[in-house]
């Protein structure tokens, strides 16, 4: 199972970053520690630590690991086309596909 999250703004609560991963401990470790590949993303995060703050990571739903890469890039394209400003390093997490078309995908963002 993989988990579809977000890193929010911890005062706006806008989402700023989309992803995927099996262990969300590990994977917020990552981005707070040496950062990610992603630099945008990590310059966020670095501008954040510098104000004492870090990013709110939210689970958007847990998935298969065969629905994952589809699901995510469901949930980039969603938000970004609500408007929100996101640092992702592609429009769809590296994928081609804008839906996911799983019958028991849950996607409400709340």
């Amino acid at each position: 199972m993989r988990a579809i999250y977000a890193l929010k703004d911890p005062i706006s609560g806008i989402p700023r970053y989309v992803g995927q991963t099996q262990n969300l401990e590990q994977r917020l470790r990552s981005h707070l520690s040496r950062g990610t590949l992603e630099f945008q993303v990590t310059g966020w995060i670095h501008e954040l630590r510098s104000q004492g703050k870090l990013p709110v990571l939210e689970v958007l739903e847990t998935v298969s690991d065969e629905r994952a890469n589809e699901c995510e890039s469901y949930w980039i394209q969603r938000l970004s086309g609500e408007g929100y400003p996101l640092l992702n390093g592609t429009s769809s997490g590296g994928v081609s596909t804008a839906q996911c078309h799983f019958p028991d995908c849950q996607h409400t963002w709340i």
